[in-house]
């Protein structure tokens, strides 16, 4: 792959995304809620939850997405290894009495770099963070 293919190919590809909550969360699961913050529009089943799933800690407590974490996250009190014995997923009443409701994402960047390149470079994802954030797409701040 050429240089130039290879930076055509990183536009297309989506970009790594770091976080913050608003305490330590890195270890529970998380589930999409619908706009409204009331309907849980998606969740994982417990096969798809591995230890390659779980957030990568960064410096300054962000965490690198490797669930799909956005503005509409909520975190359950299900831990990744708890979930992922599950035989079945909870059913959505169990899910929804299941959300911390104080478990907050406070801030999405989304960073220069695909996750593969985030995960294989994590000293580059804290120089970032350690550097301001230069080049980087705030989402929630």
């Amino acid at each position: 792959m050429t240089a130039s293919t290879s930076s055509a190919t990183n536009r297309i590809l989506p970009r790594a995304i770091i976080y913050k909550t608003n305490g330590n969360f890195d270890d529970f699961v998380p589930v999409t809620l619908n706009d409204d913050g009331q309907t849980i529009a998606s969740y994982p089943a417990p096969s798809d939850i591995t230890p390659s799933q779980k957030p990568v800690k960064l410096s300054c407590g962000y965490l690198l997405d490797r669930r799909g974490i956005n503005i509409n996250t909520a975190f359950t009190h299900y831990k990744y290894a708890e979930y992922a014995s599950m035989m079945q997923a909870p059913s959505i009443d169990e899910l929804k009495a299941a959300i911390m409701p104080d478990a907050k994402v406070t801030q999405i960047i989304i960073l220069p770099m695909t996750l593969n390149e985030a995960i294989n470079d994590t000293a580059k994802c804290d120089s970032l963070i350690n550097t301001g954030l230069k080049g980087c797409e705030i989402i929630l701040h």
